[in-house]
């Protein structure tokens, strides 16, 4: 089946599939075969990083074939998303924050009002923007809109994932394999699938990307910037990329089109920079900052977590000797970058070495400056299992990109088929185990048969407020009675 290409950065020199050449394999080819006149444009301290951003050789594949393979993968995605929920099925239960706060207020305020209106001390544009689907349907209806526009954005990530990472992850199968890591990410179930809320952890690793890739075209900038700006305008975190940014700024100074993933990061801090204003005075939760607890559960939710699924990963959490669980994350950490050394490819050093960090950067900061290091040093998976999302996915790219370079190194077919042998041999057993567990959504409660309930309630009294229930327990809708119907 031909690549999925997209539109990507026009390469310098045109680079052999990974079957007809050694050179081909290399995972950051195109980045480091620059003309004579491009590398003297590098010169200096930052020439040296010029390969930790690709550029790709346009796709040979059939325009029509585009056209129909994305649609297709991006539906594909949505169904399996929606699928991993166990239970009451996602299309008819609420998660948390997006019917007691999103939800709530879309109701009772006008839609500028809301896109300015702080939670937890920031803004969060995105789910902002979905709920506003919702007033398009029936209030029965607004469940299986929330459920599906996140399982949605998240095939999203996938598609602009698999199209961004081309230049660093040439072979086709290492994209796909990506992909399936992300849409089949065992600790996705805990509580950042199927909702609007948690779109702003998606899309902090589709960010890393938009920041990597080298756009062509103007599409492919305006993608690129896109993803960057709902990115950080949703999650104010993604501003810990801001060095990554830098660097690019340093080394890719070719046109505005270049860096418009930086514009788009830039302009969505700017956004959360209106929300520091309005939030003033209010509840954050910055205020709780707090280191205790961060570094053992980076240990064991970062270090064991990118190859362990929700039953292993919840008995290293509860097991005895914990110390010895997070040193050996922390060796794990180390030998993925130690693998890289091995490769001794400079571009697969940088890539590796860039990832490995910023999964330590994007996991313990969070953990920090949201306080939630002690319930999640020892607490189950599913509790702050967002915070692990990103650093855990950036592990796997890293992993990807040895692979590919080992792979490119063997000899014989026996060899370079070990690599992605023993990728599928760590991932096909979570995959098949944790693809419909058990969590705080699956008993509920059905939202059809909360608004049935309200509705009958606000009968008898009119001008009261009806309260809809919602997972996980204790998390309420409460709308005037005339919003019900």
């Amino acid at each position: 089946m031909p690549s999925l290409p997209g539109l990507h950065a026009t390469a310098t020199s045109a680079v052999p599939s990974d079957s007809s050449s050694k050179a081909s394999g290399d995972a950051f080819a195109a980045g480091s075969r620059r003309p004579r006149h491009a590398r003297k444009r590098f010169s200096g301290g930052s020439s040296w990083f010029t390969p930790l951003f690709p550029e790709t050789e346009r796709s040979h594949a059939p325009p029509w074939l585009i056209a129909l393979l994305y649609p297709l993968a991006f539906f594909g995605l949505t169904g399996v998303s929606l699928l991993r929920q166990s239970g009451v099925p996602a299309t008819n239960t609420v998660w948390a924050e997006d019917g007691a706060i999103f939800y709530e207020q879309s109701r009772l305020h006008d839609f500028a009002h809301t896109l300015i209106t702080p939670y937890a001390g920031y803004l969060q544009l995105g789910p902002r923007l979905l709920v506003q689907f919702t007033r398009l349907a029936p209030m029965r209806d607004a469940a299986a809109i929330m459920a599906v526009t996140g399982s949605a954005c998240v095939a999203l990530v996938c598609c602009y994932v698999y199209h961004a990472s081309r230049g660093a992850l040439r072979p086709m199968w290492s994209r796909v394999l990506l992909v399936a890591i992300i849409i089949l990410l065992p600790l996705a179930t805990g509580e950042i699938l199927d909702n609007n809320v948690n779109i702003g952890w998606w899309l902090f690793f589709a960010a890393f990307w938009a920041l990597i890739t080298r756009p062509r075209t103007t599409t492919d900038a305006v993608l690129a910037g896109t993803v960057c700006m709902l990115a950080s305008a949703t999650e104010p975190l993604v501003a810990l990329f801001l060095p990554l940014a830098l660097v690019r700024i340093l080394v890719v100074r070719r046109d505005i089109r270049q860096e418009a993933a930086v514009v788009g990061l830039a302009l969505g801090l700017a956004y959360q920079g209106i929300g520091a204003i309005t939030a003033s005075g209010s509840a954050s939760t910055f205020a709780t900052a707090t280191a205790r607890g961060a570094v053992q559960a980076l240990g064991i939710r970062v270090g064991w977590g990118w190859l362990s699924g929700n039953d292993l990963s919840n008995h290293i959490l509860t097991a005895s000797h914990p110390v010895v669980w997070q040193a050996t994350g922390y060796v794990f950490l180390v030998l993925v970058i130690g693998l890289a050394l091995l490769c001794r490819d400079r571009a697969t050093i940088l890539f590796v070495t860039t990832a490995v960090t910023f999964a330590v950067i994007t996991f313990i900061v969070p953990v920090i400056v949201r306080g939630a290091g002690p319930n999640l040093a020892s607490g189950a998976l599913y509790i702050g299992s967002r915070y692990s999302a990103t650093p855990v996915l950036l592990v796997w790219s890293a992993l990807i990109a040895e692979v590919v370079q080992l792979r490119r190194m063997a000899r014989s077919r026996l060899p370079r088929s070990l690599p992605v042998l023993a990728c599928l041999l760590l991932l096909l057993p979570v995959w098949i185990l944790d693809f419909r567990p058990a969590n705080l959504r699956t008993a509920g409660p059905p939202w059809s048969q909360q608004v049935s309930n309200a509705v009958d309630a606000c009968v008898s009294h009119p001008d009261a407020n009806g309260t809809l229930r919602i997972s996980p327990s204790g998390w309420d809708v409460v709308l005037p009675c005339k919003d019900i119907s």
